[in-house]
């Protein structure tokens, strides 16, 4: 029943659009770094890897408990951003690629990976300064692991180095293709509802309130467009008011009023037509 209500959380922060981008981009990294985590073990203790290369799986665990500690029972979600930035791009995956094969790992797709998922996570001149330290800090790993090969534990067996390089870029893909659909689902979701909303309210200024026809903003839009239009054909232009209708405010009160300028509309509208 645990998992059940963990999974239906999940779900509901991916799905739910009122939720903001970043706390659900930041509830599936925590959640998918548990995932790989738990796979990235499974590999090497199959592929009979050394304890040492598993350990910063742990680390990325503890990081990504702690985390959704932060944004899950905290709600301090720009403290879990960080948490999960420093600690995944800057720490645990730097860790992994000295302790898993480096440059003969599949590691390259991390490195590709976390510099994405700062651009993503992070906001304004955060993201900026975030970025700009993954990116040297990978490059410095890549320049490392070829210069000084020693540094790097190797991967133990034949088929570790393409076993490990097919698992991280499966994952990583996988992983991309999810936080990308997210934003893009968001973005489209958010275009159509600014778009509903802006005409919602250019119906509403355009509109009377009292009686549902077309104010006098609408009238001077008619007005510049025929004025700027080179064939206008038959045009007509009709005035008229409304007689005795401070007469019926003054003595029966603006309600009176209200119902004599909507039944004028009614008159109107049905004599005109659109």
């Amino acid at each position: 029943m645990r998992n059940k209500a963990v999974l239906k959380q999940i779900i509901a922060y991916l799905s739910d659009q009122s939720i903001d981008i970043r706390i659900r981009m930041l509830y599936f990294l925590e959640y998918a770094s548990f995932g790989v985590c738990l796979i990235g073990t499974i590999f090497m203790i199959l592929l009979k890897q050394p304890i040492k290369a598993m350990v910063p799986n742990v680390v990325l665990f503890i990081i990504s408990l702690i985390g959704l500690y932060f944004s899950n029972v905290k709600k301090k979600y720009d403290v879990s951003t960080l948490i999960m930035i420093i600690g995944c791009a800057n720490i645990a995956v730097p860790w992994m690629f000295f302790s898993a094969g480096g440059n003969d790992s599949g590691m390259h797709m991390w490195f590709l990976f976390s510099v994405v998922v700062t651009c993503m996570m992070a906001n304004g001149k955060v993201r900026f300064f975030m970025s700009a330290i993954t990116i040297i800090e990978d490059v410095i790993c890549v320049c490392i692991g070829q210069l000084f090969p020693d540094a790097v534990d190797p991967l133990v067996g034949e088929n570790a180095a393409f076993i490990d390089k097919l698992q991280s870029f499966a994952i990583a893909c996988v992983c991309l293709v999810i936080m990308l659909s997210i934003y893009i689902i968001t973005y489209d979701n958010q275009s159509k509802k600014l778009e509903a909303q802006s005409i919602e309210l250019k119906n509403m200024m355009l509109t009377d309130v009292l009686t549902g026809m077309f104010n006098r903003h609408a009238y001077y839009e008619e007005i510049n467009y025929y004025k700027n239009c080179d064939k206008t054909g038959d045009l007509v232009l009709v005035a008229m008011d409304v007689n005795g209708l401070k007469k019926i405010n003054d003595m029966l009160g603006h309600a009176s009023g209200d119902d004599y300028i909507i039944a004028a509309a009614k008159v109107i509208n049905k004599a005109m037509g659109q």
